[in-house]
């Protein structure tokens, strides 16, 4: 039995030009997410598409020279997302 999944690429807040490229390259669209920002400075990732049952790839530098631990932060938080979405 054949299983086909499908391949998405979602960018983090500190590198979506680049996440945009390699989507590009791969003949893919770049996945929708959006991301709150609360008045405290804590934030929320969410997606805007399903990703179950998806190859998902998650572009996010960690190397910035302002803010290094949100970005940090913004990649972790988004993997915690993909983990509570999948089955």
């Amino acid at each position: 039995m054949d299983h086909i999944h499908s391949i998405k690429i979602f960018s983090g807040r500190a590198s979506r030009y680049l996440a945009e490229k390699i989507a590009k390259s791969l003949n893919l669209d770049l996945g929708k997410s959006v991301v709150t920002v609360f008045s405290d400075g804590e934030f929320q990732p969410a997606f805007d598409e399903s990703v179950r049952g998806c190859t998902l790839f998650i572009v996010q530098s960690t190397f910035t020279e302002s803010l290094p631990l949100c970005h940090t932060s913004d990649g972790l938080v988004r993997i915690e997302k993909t983990a509570l979405e999948s089955p």
